[in-house]
């Protein structure tokens, strides 16, 4: 039997880490533009605005804590695909921004203090490796494609359930040095496993050793 080898956790693209970076002009900017608090913690998401993203448990998760820290600020990028934006079961208002699409997300993502990513099933998120390059702390759900991108305890949190969500995110919201910790991390990790000429040179390396073979 033939074995089957997986390269670089199964990135194809990588990530570029001189785009995707921590930048302090970008992250003011961005919160300017968008009118938020200097102060205000934001916990953000980029992907479809779908049932299967988990995007409703975020949100009435993100509602219930926003009881006990009235400074948080809920994010989501991405298309309102099942309209639930639109027929108002995500309900907009001052703590809560939805952005349709954007070109230059890496100009935003500093802007987050938490990338959250409540998915019920993926492959390979690059929008969690992305945002680690940025320094963001990662909270993910407990999944394959999720776990292969999340150092647990390292680079961010894991959950299992809603229940662990509320709690997972209220660690992040009141330790300011952990979410640094865990950002820090997250870069490390991404220039080490992600980097974009990392993973091309692993390709290159196997084509090469195929090649010799054939």
């Amino acid at each position: 039997k033939k074995k089957i080898k997986v390269l670089n956790n199964g990135s194809i693209s990588g990530v570029n880490t001189s785009l995707f970076k921590f930048d302090s002009r970008a992250r003011d900017l961005f919160r300017n533009n968008y009118q938020i608090d200097p102060t205000s913690i934001v916990i953000g998401f980029v992907g479809r605005v779908c049932k299967d993203k988990g995007v409703i448990s975020l949100y009435l998760t993100f509602k219930k804590l926003l009881i006990h820290f009235p400074n948080l600020t809920l994010i989501l990028i991405g298309s309102d695909e099942e309209h639930l934006i639109k027929n108002k079961i995500l309900k907009l208002d001052n703590n809560f921004i939805h952005i349709k699409h954007s070109e230059n997300i890496e100009k935003i993502l500093p802007g987050f203090d938490i990338f959250c990513l409540p998915s019920e099933r993926e492959g390979l998120p690059i929008s969690i490796l992305e945002a680690s390059s940025c320094e963001i702390p990662i909270l993910g759900s407990n999944i394959y494609g999720v776990k292969d991108c999340v150092l647990n305890r390292k680079t961010g949190l894991l959950y299992n359930d809603t229940q662990d969500l509320y709690k997972k995110l209220q660690i992040l919201i009141k330790d300011k040095n952990l979410r640094g910790k865990y950002g820090n991390a997250g870069r490390r990790f991404i220039m080490g496993s992600f980097d974009q000429k990392v993973v091309v040179k692993s390709y290159v390396e196997e084509i090469s050793k195929i090649m010799k073979l054939a």
